[in-house]
């Protein structure tokens, strides 16, 4: 059993995991997103589920790359400056990968919070499979006064 610290600071082997997710993606992102972008996106999903967080030195932590951390810390860092992943694409996907399409419970939520001296306002749109919500879709709804 790993402990919190252990796993933020091991690479561990997920490279057939890899390569068992990204044949996936290609399937449904093909002529949209390049196989470079679907890797690491493969990557991130991978270490999402691994330590459950979102941050990106965490993340970078137990990528499986031979890369240092620090490199890919900064590739996570330039594909969420850089690029604009088409929600669309991600909720056909999410939903063509649902193995029960019957009975769906879908889950609208209005989230505010502040950031600094920001108002986050964001509505958001999920499918409840197994007790989890997916989010497919969300829009931020502006500043709250």
């Amino acid at each position: 059993m790993f402990t919190t610290h252990s796993i933020h600071h091991t690479k561990t082997s997920q490279g057939s995991k890899i390569t068992d997710l990204t044949p996936v993606l290609e399937q449904n992102f093909e002529s949209k997103i390049n196989k470079a972008r679907l890797k690491l996106i493969s990557m991130m999903v991978l270490a999402l589920c691994k330590i459950k967080t979102v941050n990106y030195q965490s993340l970078a932590n137990v990528f499986d790359s031979s890369a240092s951390t620090e490199s890919s810390l900064r590739r996570i860092q330039r594909f969420m400056a850089d690029f604009d992943l088409p929600m669309m694409l991600i909720s056909k996907f999410i939903f063509n990968i649902l193995p029960c399409k019957n009975d769906l419970i879908l889950v609208l939520d209005r989230t505010n919070w502040k950031f600094g001296n920001s108002n986050i306002n964001i509505l958001m749109l999920g499918i409840c499979y197994k007790n989890i919500t997916i989010p497919i879709m969300f829009n931020s709804l502006g500043l709250v006064l």
